[in-house]
């Protein structure tokens, strides 16, 4: 049967796999586990930590079929996870490159070389897979409107001050407004979070299909549709640490193109989210969530720009020597494609078709 390689970068989205033609042997995959640019993958992972942003783990594929494969995994030099899918069953094991501490003494040469000869089953304990979801996930307003009024519950403290303090207190009416106020300016920050949360989930629908990766979001009727692979920012903004009073308000702002739309914790926890769209992300802490939606910044535009250019001319070497079929996979596919992919491939078809 014939293997194939398959590579991703710490900047891939996570979904996003570089495959290389050609069928390779035992040898060339250790030459090709070798080879990888682990250290620069590693530098490449922290810089994205160190910037509060997601990364996708550096990984090195080898492909039986889509269904059937070992892939090698590392974000530092500690060690490697090895994952091995078998259809419906998987098995992973993490490898430390502290000799002392492996299980076994298994190293990822020998389960390359297992993979190899069919028998990595007998080496890892396997699980069956969950089963994949492939129709419309559907993401609606999930909170109790009577929730939004919660922190009005402290100003029954200045009504009970009043009720047992009024009929032996001159001044205890003076002290109910004062208590009162104070108490009012307090929650109302929190107030306002929860109308404007609310605002802008309560007529807001989200959709999302896993198979097709289209992203749908129907909102005061009016409905926006588009492909995960053209979002091209998702940020997680929440309170700082130690703003305890804001700590469960948080909420997910996604850039797609000219559009900026808000997910919020009213709705459905972020990082349950995050973990439905498989999405990498940044994350912004701020002294108050407030809602916020134009954030993209000139500075932020040029990085981007830069970013596409950089990884469409990285892809550009990659997919030149590809087949013209293989091409036209990436460009009837922009779901499982990014937008430099897509572009790109169209260059190399319309370079061809000129000759």
């Amino acid at each position: 049967m014939p293997i194939t390689f398959g590579y991703q970068y710490f900047n891939f989205d996570p979904e996003e796999i570089h495959e290389e033609n050609g069928n390779v042997d035992f040898l060339k995959a250790m030459d090709l586990f070798n080879a990888f640019p682990w250290q620069e993958q590693f530098e490449g992972v922290l810089k994205l930590i160190e910037s509060d942003r997601s990364t996708t783990a550096p990984t090195i594929f080898f492909f039986k079929t889509d269904s059937h494969y070992l892939s090698i995994s590392a974000t530092d030099d500690s060690g490697f996870l090895v994952h091995y899918r078998c259809n419906l069953k998987y098995g992973e094991l993490f490898i430390s490159n502290n000799i002392l501490e492996r299980v076994h003494g298994i190293s990822v040469e020998d389960c390359i070389s297992e993979f190899y000869k069919g028998e990595l089953k007998n080496l890892l304990k396997l699980f069956p897979l969950e089963d994949e979801v492939t129709d419309d996930i559907e993401i609606r307003l999930n909170y109790n409107k009577l929730n939004l009024y919660t922190p009005l519950l402290i100003m029954i403290v200045p009504v009970i001050y009043l009720i047992v303090y009024s009929s032996h207190d001159f001044f205890a009416p003076i002290m109910f407004l004062v208590i009162s106020a104070i108490l009012f300016l307090a929650i109302l920050p929190k107030l306002l979070l929860n109308f404007k949360y609310w605002q802008n989930d309560s007529e807001q629908v989200i959709k999302y299909n896993p198979k097709s990766k289209v992203l749908t979001i129907d909102k005061k009727g009016k409905t926006l549709e588009f492909q995960k692979s053209q979002i091209s920012q998702v940020e997680l903004v929440r309170a700082k640490t130690a703003q305890r009073s804001f700590e469960v308000y948080q909420y997910l702002r996604f850039t797609a193109g000219d559009l900026v739309f808000v997910v919020t914790h009213f709705t459905i926890n972020p990082e349950t989210l995050l973990s439905i769209l498989n999405v990498n992300f940044k994350e912004t802490e701020v002294f108050y969530p407030k809602l916020k939606f134009n954030t993209v910044t000139d500075k932020e535009k040029r990085r981007r720009e830069r970013l596409y250019d950089v990884k469409r001319k990285e892809f550009l070497q990659t997919c030149a020597d590809w087949e013209t079929e293989k091409l036209l996979t990436v460009v009837k596919q922009p779901d499982y494609y990014a937008d430099y992919a897509v572009s790109a491939a169209t260059e190399v078809l319309e370079r061809r078709a000129e000759k």
